[in-house]
């Protein structure tokens, strides 16, 4: 059955990308990416860190509630899954959030600023303990 669904993505894919790749050589491409504002990178990397920061605190209480045991084995299986599943998602919107920052240009923020703690020379206290919460985030 997989096979048969490979053929006719086979089928639909291969012309697609062709006249993509005409177009890209004839230099008649359309514009692969639009202006964004700059302040733009800067509310994603906010929203994505504050979106994170709650899912990272329901993983804590999902886990919290695993461990003492007040529910059933089918409601305790349904937790767990949810934990892991809002864990996973704390680390997609923390990677969200370190790859905005990265973008916000304002920011001027590099690589050694996102991945060593208090390297940033303004208020580097404030921003630095950004960079252990980071390595403590639940990447397994």
């Amino acid at each position: 059955m997989r096979r048969c669904g490979l053929r006719l993505l086979r089928g639909r894919v291969h012309p697609v990308l062709m006249i993509l790749l005409a177009l890209i050589t004839c230099g008649h491409s359309p514009p692969m990416r639009a202006e964004v504002d700059p302040a733009m990178w800067w509310y994603v990397a906010r929203a994505s860190g504050l979106i994170a920061l709650a899912l990272l605190a329901t993983s804590v209480v999902g886990g919290q509630l695993l461990s003492a045991h007040p529910t059933r084995h089918s409601t305790r299986t349904w937790i767990h899954g949810l934990h892991e599943f809002i864990g996973a998602l704390a680390v997609v919107f923390t990677a969200m959030q370190l790859t905005s920052l990265l973008a916000a240009t304002q920011l001027h923020l590099g690589l050694r600023e996102l991945l060593v703690p208090f390297t940033r020379p303004e208020n580097p206290v404030a921003k630095g303990c950004g960079v252990p919460s980071f390595y403590l985030s639940p990447w397994r």
